[in-house]
């Protein structure tokens, strides 16, 4: 994201005595993997074959994203430029990547992936959980050691408010990967977007 800042800064700044034209700078492709287990616990999220009705499936998610020009905010000025942004999620993924065998996602028939606000770790506020992708198993198929998720397009910045983390909350149904302790993976694949206007 810091390279997609150097590119549009310059930019703009040499298309500002142009009234009326913007340009935009676009990277499909941002990738961030964040593990779901501290290295001194290796094995943290029960399994077990047990309901998600009474276990998560993963805890709740905290992953940084960095600090850049582009996630201040849905708008923001830069001298004579006003940037509109956007952080669109495209896809996520879970990956169980411990114990190597024995343990999968077969079980798990459906998910959603919601981005928090306001701390509200338990989503008890509708408002305070915006889902951002989804898994079904019946129309996406059954998962094995990946478990992928849709986007739905939302704007993360407009949920983030310019911050530079995004909270996550993962509700799922079915049942837990049959190990009775599994490690993982979320990787999330956005896309950056930021056009630039001029007075």
């Amino acid at each position: 994201m810091n390279r997609a800042t150097a590119l549009i800064l310059p930019l703009l700044f040499a298309l500002s005595g142009l009234a009326g034209c913007y340009a935009q700078v676009e990277d499909p492709n941002v990738s961030l993997t964040h593990d779901l287990c501290p290295q001194a616990t290796p094995l943290c999220i029960p399994g077990g074959s047990a309901s998600l009705s009474l276990v998560n499936l993963v805890p709740e998610i905290t992953v940084g994203l960095g600090s850049s020009t582009l996630l201040s905010g849905t708008t923001t000025s830069a001298g004579p430029v006003t940037l509109n942004n956007t952080l669109i999620l495209n896809d996520a993924v879970l990956t169980l990547v411990a114990p190597a065998s024995g343990a999968d996602f077969s079980g798990v028939t459906s998910v959603t992936l919601s981005a928090i606000a306001n701390n509200d770790t338990s989503c008890t506020v509708a408002t305070d959980c915006t889902t951002i992708a989804t898994y079904d198993q019946s129309t996406d198929g059954v998962a094995g050691k990946t478990l992928p998720l849709k986007g739905s397009g939302v704007n993360l910045i407009s949920i983030t408010g310019g911050g530079s983390e995004l909270a996550l909350s993962v509700r799922a149904n079915g049942t837990a990967p049959a190990a009775a302790m599994w490690a993982g993976t979320v990787t999330l694949d956005m896309s950056v977007k930021a056009r630039g206007s001029f007075p």
